[in-house]
């Protein structure tokens, strides 16, 4: 079993008009691989944009999943 988190932050000054926005993406990975040439897993993520400019406001999520098949030669 094994899980991984990311977090990235991002601030964009947009000069050209008066806005500054801050981004903030989080997400994590849930995966197991019960054979070598098998994989199971889930991920989710979730973006956070802070403007300045309320219409840029937002926060949004993913869910996903699957299974992967690792071919070795």
């Amino acid at each position: 079993l094994f899980y991984s988190m990311n977090y990235r932050f991002s601030w964009m000054d947009y000069q050209r008009f008066d806005r500054e926005d801050a981004l903030q993406l989080a997400g994590a990975t849930l995966s197991w691989q019960p054979k070598s040439w098998l994989e199971v897993y889930a991920n989710a993520n979730f973006a956070f944009n802070n403007s300045n400019n309320p219409f840029f406001d937002y926060e949004t999520a993913s869910l996903g999943g699957g299974l992967g098949l690792r071919v070795k030669f």
